[in-house]
Protein backbone atom coordinates (compact mmCIF):
# COMPACT_ATOMS: atom_id res chain seq x y z
CA UNK A 1 0.00 0.00 0.00
CA UNK A 2 1.37 3.24 -0.81
CA UNK A 3 2.76 5.19 1.91
CA UNK A 4 1.80 9.44 1.94
CA UNK A 5 5.01 11.60 3.42
CA UNK A 6 4.48 12.87 6.93
CA UNK A 7 4.14 16.70 6.63
CA UNK A 8 7.76 18.03 7.84
CA UNK A 9 9.11 21.69 7.45
CA UNK A 10 11.72 22.70 4.96
CA UNK A 11 15.53 22.66 5.68
CA UNK A 12 16.56 26.12 7.67
CA UNK A 13 19.07 27.38 10.13
CA UNK A 14 18.72 30.69 12.20
CA UNK A 15 15.10 30.51 13.07
CA UNK A 16 13.28 30.38 16.30
CA UNK A 17 11.02 28.25 17.83
CA UNK A 18 8.36 28.80 20.56
CA UNK A 19 5.91 26.84 22.88
CA UNK A 20 2.57 28.51 23.92
CA UNK A 21 0.25 25.27 25.41
CA UNK A 22 0.29 22.24 23.67
CA UNK A 23 1.57 24.10 20.02
CA UNK A 24 5.66 24.69 19.37
CA UNK A 25 5.61 27.69 16.71
CA UNK A 26 8.36 27.92 14.01
CA UNK A 27 8.82 30.62 12.03
CA UNK A 28 11.32 31.66 9.13
CA UNK A 29 14.79 31.32 9.18
CA UNK A 30 17.21 31.51 6.40
CA UNK A 31 15.93 28.58 3.98
CA UNK A 32 17.73 27.57 0.65
CA UNK A 33 14.81 29.13 -1.24
CA UNK A 34 14.55 32.30 0.56
CA UNK A 35 15.51 35.19 -2.10
CA UNK A 36 18.26 37.50 -1.46
CA UNK A 37 16.25 40.30 -1.35
CA UNK A 38 14.40 43.09 0.82
CA UNK A 39 10.77 42.72 0.53
CA UNK A 40 9.41 40.14 -2.92
CA UNK A 41 6.74 37.84 -3.32
CA UNK A 42 8.54 35.12 -3.06
CA UNK A 43 9.61 36.21 0.04
CA UNK A 44 6.34 37.79 1.31
CA UNK A 45 4.64 34.26 0.67
CA UNK A 46 7.44 32.19 2.52
CA UNK A 47 7.45 34.25 5.59
CA UNK A 48 3.35 34.79 5.79
CA UNK A 49 3.32 31.14 7.34
CA UNK A 50 4.25 29.55 10.24
CA UNK A 51 5.06 25.92 11.07
CA UNK A 52 3.02 24.38 14.22
CA UNK A 53 4.27 21.23 15.73
CA UNK A 54 1.80 19.57 17.65
CA UNK A 55 3.25 18.10 21.15
CA UNK A 56 0.46 15.55 21.75
CA UNK A 57 0.54 14.20 18.61
CA UNK A 58 4.34 14.82 17.28
CA UNK A 59 2.69 16.29 14.09
CA UNK A 60 4.16 19.23 11.71
CA UNK A 61 1.02 21.42 10.10
CA UNK A 62 1.81 24.35 7.99
CA UNK A 63 -1.02 27.69 8.67
CA UNK A 64 -1.28 31.04 6.90
CA UNK A 65 -0.64 34.11 8.68
CA UNK A 66 -2.64 37.70 8.05
CA UNK A 67 -0.96 41.00 8.58
CA UNK A 68 2.50 42.21 7.25
CA UNK A 69 5.21 39.85 8.49
CA UNK A 70 8.53 41.25 9.76
CA UNK A 71 11.70 41.43 7.19
CA UNK A 72 14.26 40.22 9.87
CA UNK A 73 13.60 36.97 8.95
CA UNK A 74 16.85 35.47 10.14
CA UNK A 75 18.68 35.41 13.41
CA UNK A 76 16.25 37.24 15.20
CA UNK A 77 15.28 36.84 18.54
CA UNK A 78 11.79 35.72 19.99
CA UNK A 79 9.88 35.78 22.94
CA UNK A 80 6.05 34.70 24.17
CA UNK A 81 3.77 36.25 26.71
CA UNK A 82 0.23 34.70 26.91
CA UNK A 83 -0.75 34.19 23.60
CA UNK A 84 1.48 36.68 21.53
CA UNK A 85 5.00 35.56 20.30
CA UNK A 86 7.32 38.44 20.05
CA UNK A 87 9.98 38.95 17.30
CA UNK A 88 12.59 41.87 16.95
CA UNK A 89 15.44 42.81 14.48
CA UNK A 90 17.00 39.99 12.50
CA UNK A 91 18.74 39.92 9.41
CA UNK A 92 17.06 40.61 6.10
CA UNK A 93 18.89 37.95 3.69
CA UNK A 94 20.48 40.55 0.95
CA UNK A 95 23.33 43.43 1.87
CA UNK A 96 24.09 44.91 4.81
CA UNK A 97 20.33 44.86 5.83
CA UNK A 98 19.21 44.32 9.34
CA UNK A 99 16.90 45.53 11.47
CA UNK A 100 15.21 46.60 14.67
CA UNK A 101 11.63 46.31 14.19
CA UNK A 102 9.45 44.56 17.05
CA UNK A 103 6.51 42.87 15.82
CA UNK A 104 4.09 40.39 17.46
CA UNK A 105 2.37 37.49 16.48
CA UNK A 106 -1.36 36.30 18.03
CA UNK A 107 -1.36 32.60 17.77
CA UNK A 108 -5.49 32.54 18.10
CA UNK A 109 -5.62 34.70 15.60
CA UNK A 110 -2.10 34.97 13.63
CA UNK A 111 -2.22 37.95 12.49
CA UNK A 112 0.90 40.43 12.54
CA UNK A 113 1.27 43.33 14.63
CA UNK A 114 4.04 46.38 14.25
CA UNK A 115 4.72 47.24 17.63
CA UNK A 116 8.00 49.26 16.79
CA UNK A 117 9.22 50.49 13.00
CA UNK A 118 12.89 49.78 11.97
CA UNK A 119 14.42 53.42 12.82
CA UNK A 120 17.96 54.37 13.30
CA UNK A 121 17.35 56.75 15.47
CA UNK A 122 15.35 54.71 18.48
CA UNK A 123 15.10 51.86 20.18
CA UNK A 124 18.66 49.32 19.67
CA UNK A 125 20.90 49.47 16.91
CA UNK A 126 19.79 47.41 13.95
CA UNK A 127 21.06 43.89 14.89
CA UNK A 128 21.04 40.26 14.61
CA UNK A 129 21.82 37.35 17.03
CA UNK A 130 21.11 39.51 19.89
CA UNK A 131 18.72 37.52 22.67
CA UNK A 132 15.32 38.72 24.14
CA UNK A 133 13.59 37.18 26.78
CA UNK A 134 9.80 38.53 28.43
CA UNK A 135 9.79 39.48 32.47
CA UNK A 136 7.25 40.70 34.88
CA UNK A 137 9.02 43.44 36.68
CA UNK A 138 8.45 45.07 40.12
CA UNK A 139 5.65 47.54 38.81
CA UNK A 140 3.96 44.16 38.04
CA UNK A 141 4.08 45.43 33.84
CA UNK A 142 5.47 43.27 31.46
CA UNK A 143 8.62 43.78 29.75
CA UNK A 144 10.79 42.84 26.56
CA UNK A 145 14.61 42.73 27.57
CA UNK A 146 16.95 42.62 24.59
CA UNK A 147 20.03 42.25 24.74
CA UNK A 148 23.44 42.37 22.49
CA UNK A 149 23.42 41.00 19.14
CA UNK A 150 25.68 43.26 16.11
CA UNK A 151 24.74 44.77 13.12
CA UNK A 152 25.88 47.71 11.06
CA UNK A 153 27.40 50.71 12.55
CA UNK A 154 24.58 52.66 14.01
CA UNK A 155 24.18 56.51 13.62
CA UNK A 156 22.86 56.28 17.80
CA UNK A 157 24.54 54.49 20.81
CA UNK A 158 23.10 53.80 23.92
CA UNK A 159 25.16 55.95 26.60
CA UNK A 160 27.92 53.87 28.65
CA UNK A 161 27.27 50.80 26.27
CA UNK A 162 30.07 49.03 24.51
CA UNK A 163 30.45 48.60 20.72
CA UNK A 164 33.39 46.49 19.08
CA UNK A 165 34.23 46.25 15.40
CA UNK A 166 34.55 42.99 13.58
CA UNK A 167 37.54 43.43 11.03
CA UNK A 168 36.61 40.79 8.73
CA UNK A 169 32.50 41.52 8.45
CA UNK A 170 33.04 45.09 9.22
CA UNK A 171 30.05 44.96 11.27
CA UNK A 172 29.57 45.73 15.19
CA UNK A 173 28.78 43.86 18.40
CA UNK A 174 27.50 45.75 21.65
CA UNK A 175 26.28 44.40 24.83
CA UNK A 176 23.50 47.01 24.62
CA UNK A 177 20.16 46.70 27.36
CA UNK A 178 16.91 47.85 26.33
CA UNK A 179 13.94 47.35 28.00
CA UNK A 180 10.60 47.48 25.67
CA UNK A 181 7.48 48.08 28.06
CA UNK A 182 4.10 46.44 26.44
CA UNK A 183 1.95 48.26 28.22
CA UNK A 184 3.15 52.24 27.05
CA UNK A 185 4.78 50.66 23.66
CA UNK A 186 8.29 53.06 24.67
CA UNK A 187 12.14 51.56 24.69
CA UNK A 188 13.84 52.40 28.01
CA UNK A 189 17.65 52.29 28.45
CA UNK A 190 18.24 50.69 32.34
CA UNK A 191 21.16 51.95 34.62
CA UNK A 192 24.04 48.70 34.44
CA UNK A 193 25.53 47.21 36.97
CA UNK A 194 27.80 44.34 38.28
CA UNK A 195 29.89 42.22 36.00
CA UNK A 196 28.64 43.33 32.46
CA UNK A 197 29.71 41.08 29.45
CA UNK A 198 32.01 42.30 27.13
CA UNK A 199 30.28 43.37 23.47
CA UNK A 200 28.61 40.01 22.10
CA UNK A 201 26.44 37.67 19.91
CA UNK A 202 25.05 34.18 19.18
CA UNK A 203 24.65 33.76 22.50
CA UNK A 204 21.59 32.02 24.83
CA UNK A 205 19.93 34.20 27.12
CA UNK A 206 17.02 32.46 28.77
CA UNK A 207 14.51 33.42 31.33
CA UNK A 208 14.91 31.64 35.25
CA UNK A 209 12.27 33.45 36.53
CA UNK A 210 9.87 36.59 36.62
CA UNK A 211 13.18 39.22 37.03
CA UNK A 212 16.23 36.70 35.90
CA UNK A 213 17.85 35.52 33.63
CA UNK A 214 20.80 33.49 32.27
CA UNK A 215 23.24 34.06 29.39
CA UNK A 216 25.75 31.55 27.96
CA UNK A 217 28.78 32.08 25.14
CA UNK A 218 28.29 33.30 22.02
CA UNK A 219 31.32 35.79 20.08
CA UNK A 220 33.84 37.27 22.25
CA UNK A 221 32.21 35.54 25.71
CA UNK A 222 33.51 31.96 24.69
CA UNK A 223 32.26 29.98 27.66
CA UNK A 224 31.11 32.43 30.02
CA UNK A 225 28.32 32.50 32.11
CA UNK A 226 26.23 35.19 33.58
CA UNK A 227 22.88 35.65 35.54
CA UNK A 228 21.25 39.45 35.41
CA UNK A 229 18.90 40.18 37.40
CA UNK A 230 16.11 43.14 36.46
CA UNK A 231 14.26 45.64 38.05
CA UNK A 232 12.26 48.43 36.65
CA UNK A 233 15.43 50.58 36.71
CA UNK A 234 18.12 48.79 36.77
CA UNK A 235 20.05 45.76 35.59
CA UNK A 236 22.50 43.83 37.80
CA UNK A 237 25.16 41.45 36.18
CA UNK A 238 26.98 38.81 37.92
CA UNK A 239 29.76 35.98 36.00
CA UNK A 240 30.01 32.60 37.13
CA UNK A 241 33.30 31.39 37.82
CA UNK A 242 34.13 27.73 37.37
CA UNK A 243 36.02 27.97 41.09
CA UNK A 244 36.03 24.58 41.84
CA UNK A 245 37.37 23.70 38.86
CA UNK A 246 34.57 21.33 37.86
CA UNK A 247 33.24 20.33 34.08
CA UNK A 248 32.81 22.88 32.25
CA UNK A 249 31.73 23.50 28.51
CA UNK A 250 33.92 24.33 25.88
CA UNK A 251 33.89 27.90 24.02
CA UNK A 252 31.14 28.15 21.53
CA UNK A 253 28.33 30.36 19.66
CA UNK A 254 25.52 29.68 17.38
CA UNK A 255 24.46 27.15 20.34
CA UNK A 256 20.95 26.84 21.83
CA UNK A 257 19.31 26.59 24.66
CA UNK A 258 16.54 25.05 26.67
CA UNK A 259 15.47 25.85 30.12
CA UNK A 260 14.36 22.77 32.26
CA UNK A 261 12.11 23.66 35.43
CA UNK A 262 11.39 21.24 37.91
CA UNK A 263 10.06 21.34 41.43
CA UNK A 264 11.59 18.37 41.95
CA UNK A 265 15.41 19.01 40.48
CA UNK A 266 15.24 22.49 40.43
CA UNK A 267 16.00 24.51 36.85
CA UNK A 268 18.76 23.55 34.65
CA UNK A 269 19.78 24.94 31.36
CA UNK A 270 20.36 22.21 28.50
CA UNK A 271 22.92 23.55 25.82
CA UNK A 272 23.28 21.69 22.52
CA UNK A 273 25.87 22.04 19.73
CA UNK A 274 26.94 25.49 18.47
CA UNK A 275 29.72 26.47 16.08
CA UNK A 276 32.85 24.02 16.05
CA UNK A 277 31.26 21.97 18.89
CA UNK A 278 29.72 18.52 19.15
CA UNK A 279 28.56 18.19 22.47
CA UNK A 280 25.52 19.05 25.16
CA UNK A 281 25.83 20.15 28.66
CA UNK A 282 23.51 20.75 31.45
CA UNK A 283 23.75 23.26 33.72
CA UNK A 284 22.30 23.03 37.47
CA UNK A 285 21.34 27.00 38.06
CA UNK A 286 20.92 27.01 41.44
CA UNK A 287 24.26 24.47 42.45
CA UNK A 288 26.04 26.36 39.49
CA UNK A 289 27.56 23.19 37.81
CA UNK A 290 28.27 21.75 34.96
CA UNK A 291 27.35 18.08 33.99
CA UNK A 292 28.24 16.39 30.51
CA UNK A 293 25.21 14.92 28.54
CA UNK A 294 25.02 11.71 26.50
CA UNK A 295 23.11 12.16 23.34
CA UNK A 296 24.08 10.76 19.61
CA UNK A 297 26.43 12.72 17.62
CA UNK A 298 23.96 14.23 15.28
CA UNK A 299 21.60 16.00 17.30
CA UNK A 300 24.39 17.91 18.46
CA UNK A 301 26.18 18.26 15.69
CA UNK A 302 24.99 21.15 14.26
CA UNK A 303 24.24 25.51 14.83
CA UNK A 304 21.76 27.93 14.24
CA UNK A 305 18.88 25.07 15.12
CA UNK A 306 15.95 25.70 17.85
CA UNK A 307 15.06 24.02 21.19
CA UNK A 308 12.13 24.31 23.26
CA UNK A 309 10.92 22.01 26.65
CA UNK A 310 7.77 20.15 27.03
CA UNK A 311 7.59 19.24 30.91
CA UNK A 312 5.44 15.92 31.29
CA UNK A 313 6.39 15.81 35.10
CA UNK A 314 8.86 17.25 37.80
CA UNK A 315 11.19 14.51 36.69
CA UNK A 316 10.13 13.75 32.96
CA UNK A 317 11.35 16.58 30.23
CA UNK A 318 10.87 16.32 26.18
CA UNK A 319 13.17 18.70 24.80
CA UNK A 320 12.39 19.22 20.64
CA UNK A 321 15.14 20.19 17.97
CA UNK A 322 14.36 21.10 14.84
CA UNK A 323 16.89 22.53 12.14
CA UNK A 324 19.86 23.72 11.90
CA UNK A 325 23.64 23.35 9.65
CA UNK A 326 26.14 20.83 10.04
CA UNK A 327 29.52 22.49 10.60
CA UNK A 328 31.77 23.77 7.39
CA UNK A 329 31.45 25.64 4.26
CA UNK A 330 29.30 23.06 2.77
CA UNK A 331 27.40 21.38 6.24
CA UNK A 332 24.38 20.60 5.04
CA UNK A 333 21.02 22.65 6.28
CA UNK A 334 19.07 20.54 8.04
CA UNK A 335 15.24 19.98 8.84
CA UNK A 336 15.19 16.77 11.26
CA UNK A 337 12.71 17.04 14.36
CA UNK A 338 14.32 15.39 16.91
CA UNK A 339 13.17 14.47 20.40
CA UNK A 340 15.19 14.41 23.35
CA UNK A 341 14.35 12.84 26.85
CA UNK A 342 15.79 13.72 29.95
CA UNK A 343 14.55 12.11 33.26
CA UNK A 344 15.84 12.52 36.46
CA UNK A 345 15.83 9.92 39.20
CA UNK A 346 15.04 11.20 42.47
CA UNK A 347 16.76 8.22 44.06
CA UNK A 348 19.99 8.34 42.33
CA UNK A 349 19.95 12.19 42.12
CA UNK A 350 21.21 12.25 38.64
CA UNK A 351 20.09 12.88 34.84
CA UNK A 352 19.12 10.30 32.23
CA UNK A 353 19.11 11.18 28.15
CA UNK A 354 17.18 9.16 26.01
CA UNK A 355 16.05 10.27 21.68
CA UNK A 356 12.84 8.96 20.77
CA UNK A 357 12.91 8.11 17.55
CA UNK A 358 9.95 9.26 15.65
CA UNK A 359 8.07 6.11 15.09
CA UNK A 360 7.79 5.86 18.64
CA UNK A 361 6.68 9.08 19.58
CA UNK A 362 3.08 7.93 20.40
CA UNK A 363 4.34 5.10 22.32
CA UNK A 364 6.32 6.51 24.66
CA UNK A 365 3.92 9.09 24.99
CA UNK A 366 1.78 6.77 26.01
CA UNK A 367 3.66 5.00 28.27
CA UNK A 368 4.16 8.01 30.31
CA UNK A 369 0.46 8.75 30.66
CA UNK A 370 -0.02 5.09 31.52
CA UNK A 371 2.98 4.98 34.21
CA UNK A 372 2.84 8.67 34.96
CA UNK A 373 3.46 7.83 39.03
CA UNK A 374 5.85 5.15 38.03
CA UNK A 375 9.27 5.50 35.88
CA UNK A 376 10.23 2.32 34.55
CA UNK A 377 13.13 1.33 36.09
CA UNK A 378 15.68 1.19 33.51
CA UNK A 379 14.60 4.99 33.19
CA UNK A 380 16.40 5.00 37.09
CA UNK A 381 13.78 6.63 38.96
CA UNK A 382 10.48 7.37 40.07
CA UNK A 383 8.11 10.15 38.97
CA UNK A 384 6.49 12.11 41.69
CA UNK A 385 3.67 14.69 41.11
CA UNK A 386 2.26 15.54 37.79
CA UNK A 387 3.50 18.77 35.79
CA UNK A 388 0.79 21.11 35.01
CA UNK A 389 1.02 20.31 31.06
CA UNK A 390 0.62 16.82 31.93
CA UNK A 391 -2.01 17.25 33.85
CA UNK A 392 -3.85 18.09 30.64
CA UNK A 393 -3.03 15.12 28.82
CA UNK A 394 -4.96 12.45 31.16
CA UNK A 395 -4.42 8.93 30.23
CA UNK A 396 -7.42 8.35 28.66
CA UNK A 397 -7.11 11.83 26.39
CA UNK A 398 -3.48 10.22 25.26
CA UNK A 399 -4.97 6.40 24.13
CA UNK A 400 -7.92 8.32 22.36
CA UNK A 401 -5.15 10.84 20.77
CA UNK A 402 -3.26 7.66 19.86
CA UNK A 403 -6.80 5.67 18.22
CA UNK A 404 -7.17 8.69 16.44
CA UNK A 405 -3.80 8.88 14.90
CA UNK A 406 -3.23 5.59 13.62
CA UNK A 407 -7.11 5.71 11.78
CA UNK A 408 -5.68 8.71 10.49
CA UNK A 409 -2.50 7.17 8.95
CA UNK A 410 -4.92 4.26 8.22
CA UNK A 411 -6.87 6.34 5.81
CA UNK A 412 -3.66 7.99 4.22
CA UNK A 413 -2.80 3.94 3.30
CA UNK A 414 0.88 4.04 6.19
CA UNK A 415 -0.43 1.78 8.12
CA UNK A 416 -1.00 -2.17 7.34
CA UNK A 417 -4.03 -3.66 7.17
CA UNK A 418 -3.55 -6.23 9.80
CA UNK A 419 -3.21 -2.67 12.36
CA UNK A 420 -6.61 -2.60 12.21
CA UNK A 421 -7.01 -5.70 14.74
CA UNK A 422 -5.15 -3.82 17.48
CA UNK A 423 -7.59 -1.22 17.63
Amino acid sequence: MQQVKEYTPSERKGHSMVRIGDHLYLWGGYQPSLPFAHDSEQKRTMSSRIEVYHLPTGRWEQKPTTGNPPLGITGYATAAIGNEIFYFGGYCNHDDCYHNSLYSLDVATLNWRELSFTDTHHGPMMKSHCGMIALQLDDGEDYLVVIGGGGPHPSTRQMDSQYSCDVLSDLERTNEVHYFCCKSNDWISPAITGDRPLPCDSFTLNSISNDTAILFGGNELNNKVYYCQFTRESASWKQLHNTSMGQWPMERSHHCSALIKSSVAGPHLLTVGGKNTSDSWLLDVDKKQWSEVSLPREVHERREHSLCTWSLSPTVHWIIEFGGKREGLLGAVLNDTTVIELIYSTEKEKWFSNVIPSDRYQERLRARALNENNVNAEDGGSEEEEGPTFKRLSCQALIEESVAERRRKMQEGRVEKNCCQIL
